[in-house]
């Protein structure tokens, strides 16, 4: 009788054990499954091509303590429009363009950086830079390095656009690229009117710039090209130059600092510019839109009005939801703005500064008086930068080989020619 309870006691016990050993090779199993999977996820996320970006950073730093910048288009075909690269130097030149009068127009507008759009699709791809490189117009005069250290001088950056479009390359019945002379210089032929041949030159163009513009503030890029992101030009650009930002147009790219939003319209009321945007905070958002009513981006040979109501209405708006608002006006040959915008930058001391007799257009002076807050009776006057976030401890990452951000409700009314 024992020895039987014994006997059924060990089979058991067997039993007992081996489904414990089942169990556990079913969750080895599971386990093997979920480190597989992880594995996966892990080696998908470091696969060349896949872009990083943080999402704070202190290279970022400059542009969280701006309110605002100032466009510059202005090249080639600002008017009167040159086919000559040479000529159209000349012309700057003995019409006295100075980098120091972009840096004092900005700073009556209180605006911490200047974006140059030269090497731009509708002004003749022209490069204001003596470059090595072949392929479009560039000077002899280094007017970016002129503007730089101008800008340098008053605690303002400079920010460098950047086209990926080789669309408009005879806009005008003109060839404005020389595949012949980058061919040359290459040692093989390439097609700068093709988007890989173009993504080629302006890739080339990128480095000729870090190397000789360490001060740079960065690049504002007007949309991807597949050349750049198959060579992981934006990765190479923080490598080589940690300290330069980079923004996109139109599109939410993780890899780059900040987003612009362009020329939106629709919103009601009309000058509440971040009903248009879709990016939410910690991410750096820009509005970029035109001072002039009417026209092109750049010089289009005319001096439109200036809606005085309306782009105190973006200023001040876009700085009270931290977003930058980088405001375009229409520099002429000789770097000069037209009559009415230059009557803008003179004319809202009272609004930036506090000099002065207060506001005299009660939306705007409502809608400053909404963004600050004051004390009753007290006339708002001014806009304060913010203050610069302090050095993050951590950063936080983002990633996606080359997103595309959702349809807007508000519509981008200008692609740059005049209507």
């Amino acid at each position: 009788m024992t020895r039987r309870v014994m006997t059924e006691c060990a089979m058991t016990g067997r039993g007992a054990m081996a489904g414990r050993g089942a169990e556990l090779g079913r969750r080895m199993r599971a386990y093997a499954v979920v480190l597989a999977g992880l594995a996966l996820l892990l080696g998908a996320l470091a696969l060349p091509g896949t872009a990083y970006a943080d999402l704070q950073h202190p290279r970022q730093n400059f542009l969280r303590g701006s309110v605002s910048g100032l466009f510059l288009h202005w090249g080639e075909r600002t008017a009167p429009h040159h086919t000559s690269c040479s000529g159209w130097e000349k012309d700057v030149t003995t019409g006295g363009w100075s980098p120091d009068y972009w840096v004092k127009e900005a700073g009556k507008l209180h605006a911490q950086y200047l974006v140059l759009a030269s090497f731009h699709s509708r002004l003749g791809y022209a490069r204001p830079w003596p470059s090595k490189i072949p392929g479009s117009c560039h000077t002899q005069r280094d007017f970016l390095g002129e503007l730089i250290t101008a800008a340098k001088a008053k605690g303002l950056k400079v920010i460098l656009y950047m086209t990926d479009d080789p669309q408009w390359h005879n806009d005008g019945g003109h060839e404005w690229l020389d595949s012949d002379g980058y061919s040359r210089y290459k040692g093989r032929n390439v097609d700068l009117t093709t988007r890989d041949g173009f993504g080629e030159f302006s890739y080339d163009n990128f480095f000729e710039v870090m190397d000789r513009y360490p001060e740079l503030g960065g690049f504002w890029i007007d949309n991807d090209n597949d050349y750049w992101l198959d060579h992981h030009l934006y990765e190479q650009i923080y490598r080589l130059r940690p300290q330069y930002t980079l923004s996109n147009n139109n599109e939410d790219t993780p890899v780059m600092d900040m987003i612009s939003n362009e020329q939106k319209t629709g919103m009601s009321p009309s000058y509440d510019y971040p009903q248009a945007t879709y990016t939410a905070a910690p991410r750096l958002t820009e509005a970029d839109f035109k001072l002039p009513s009417s026209g092109a981006w750049w010089y289009d040979g005319s001096d439109p009005a200036v809606d005085r109501k309306l782009t105190l209405g973006r200023l001040i708006t876009n700085a009270g939801s931290s977003i930058k608002a980088l405001m375009a006006e229409t520099a002429q040959v000789n770097g000069r703005f037209p009559a009415k915008q230059e009557a803008f930058n003179n004319s809202p001391t009272a609004i930036w500064t506090g000099s002065g007799s207060p506001c005299a257009e009660p939306q705007v002076a409502a809608i400053s008086m909404a963004v600050s807050r004051p004390a009753s009776g007290t006339t708002v006057r001014t806009v304060s930068p913010p203050s610069a976030p302090p050095t993050p401890t951590a950063t936080t990452s983002m990633s996606s080989p080359r997103p595309r951000h959702p349809s807007s409700a508000f519509a981008t009314t200008d692609t740059g020619w005049p209507t």
